[in-house]
């Protein structure tokens, strides 16, 4: 693949490349963020990763997400949000949920903690 130097504020593609599914890989600069980004064969950004002085910002759009670890899975964040019509859990050994509070079945659980409406 063609290698290409980023210029520092364009906004135009530095490189863009078609790829042989007939998706499109495009990397841009602009205001000290490079971004780099596979496009659907239709023009819709499916995997875009923005480099930024803070560090990288990753986004997949896709049918499915699949994360396959021989040993574990490991999330490190200040706060893990899941929003899902369905959410299963299925493990051959014991579940632990460890929190200050454990909220179940509680609508808006942040607000009506607040107000004690979840408490006991």
């Amino acid at each position: 693949m063609a290698t290409a130097t980023l210029p520092p504020t364009s906004g135009e593609p530095a490189l863009s490349r078609e790829l042989s599914s007939g998706r499109r890989l495009v990397i841009t600069s602009a205001e000290g963020a490079e971004t780099v980004e596979i496009h659907s064969k239709r023009g819709q950004v499916e995997v875009s990763i923005l480099l930024t002085d803070e560090g990288p910002v990753i986004r997949a759009s896709a049918q499915r997400l699949e994360v396959d670890a021989a040993e574990a899975v490991s999330v490190d964040c200040g706060r893990f949000e899941v929003k899902a019509d369905v959410v299963d859990l299925q493990a051959s050994g014991p579940i632990r949920l460890d929190g200050e509070k454990i909220f179940l079945n509680c609508e808006q659980a942040e607000e009506r903690a607040e107000q004690g409406a979840c408490d006991e």
